[in-house]
């Protein structure tokens, strides 16, 4: 549970199966549908699998699992009684002391004492007004106390999540393909949450260095012509002291970025807080960036919301960096 750890290359995107509540035949509906959860480029097992929500849409829990040790994996809820109000939308937190005393001779600070997992889940779809969809993030957060009574974080990422109801979810891309709906332009506005981490990716372990949170408005343009579907995001970060972000390229029918669609992505030119700039990480544009999207709406050839996650590393001698975020839109 103590994250220090070298960050892997883009993994498979995973597709959790839908595990929806009973009620058959012409019994009464369900109270309560698990809508599964698709999550980023980057997990070891670490992801919300599935939010629950009752028939009126209201949020009833989430569950998570998460790797505690090698070899266990952890299943935890938290419930709607857990969750409060916050700038972005809903969070649910929950604190596990993994070690009073933590001896290990590659740490940079000696002993570790006090060391602390950290789960916060990030949920925003409320906040826009989702209808069908909803999305968010996993942060997980490892901290502890020094001999000399300095308190440290020893890990602090997030994993973005996003999916929604399957009855109302609009493949655009078959329907593009198809040609059974017509060119034109959508353009959906939301937010979108994540951070940035540096890391030092020539260790295994006590290899990260600092993390950035990251939320701003959020753009989806999204051009159908000739068959073809071209999707260009564009997420508004410099609010948070970090470089406004896009992401675009044209979805083909099978992915080469971990299962993801590999899409150009590009930095702004503005200025950013101190030790985050494209100077201290090892940050330029490129054509190799994870990006997922999914559509929801009532007519398949009017979809209303968009749900999906963007996804960057890179890496030069011994300094990396790592861009992950969630992000949700209305038309």
């Amino acid at each position: 549970m103590l994250k220090i750890r070298k960050l892997s290359l883009l993994l498979p995107l995973v597709l959790l199966q839908a595990c929806l509540g009973g009620g058959g035949g012409n019994g009464p509906a369900p109270e309560t549908e698990n809508i599964p959860m698709h999550f980023g480029a980057y997990s070891d097992l670490e992801a919300v699998k599935y939010v629950v929500k009752k028939n009126d849409g209201s949020l009833h829990k989430i569950i998570v699992e998460y790797e505690a040790d090698p070899d266990e994996v952890e299943r935890v809820e938290f419930t709607s009684a857990d969750f409060r109000e916050d700038s972005e939308g809903l969070v649910a937190s929950r604190a596990e002391l993994y070690a009073e005393e933590y001896d290990d001779p590659a740490s940079p600070w000696g002993v570790l004492y006090d060391v602390t997992a950290h789960h916060e889940v990030h949920l925003l779809g409320s906040s826009l007004g989702l209808a069908y969809s909803d999305f968010g993030y996993y942060r997980d957060m490892t901290t502890a106390r020094t001999g000399g009574g300095a308190t440290i974080t020893t890990w602090d990422g997030v994993e973005p999540f996003f999916g929604g109801y399957d009855e109302k979810r609009i493949d655009l891309y078959a329907l593009a393909q198809s040609g059974t709906i017509p060119d034109g332009n959508m353009s959906f506005s939301g937010k979108a949450a994540g951070n940035v981490i540096k890391f030092d990716p020539t260790k295994t372990e006590f290899g990260y260095i600092d993390a950035l949170h990251l939320y701003g408005d959020a753009r989806l343009d999204v051009t159908l012509s000739g068959g073809n579907l071209h999707e260009s995001l564009f997420a508004r970060f410099s609010d948070s002291g970090w470089y406004d972000v896009t992401v675009s390229g044209q979805r083909q029918a099978s992915g080469s970025c971990g299962g993801g669609q590999c899409y150009d992505i590009a930095y702004g030119s503005q200025s950013v807080v101190s030790g985050w700039s494209k100077a201290d990480l090892p940050l330029q544009d490129h054509d190799h960036a994870a990006f997922g999207a999914l559509y929801y709406g009532d007519s398949n050839n009017a979809p209303t919301e968009v749900v999906g996650y963007a996804y960057d590393y890179q890496e030069s001698g011994n300094m990396g960096s790592q861009l992950q975020f969630a992000f949700g839109a209305k038309r």
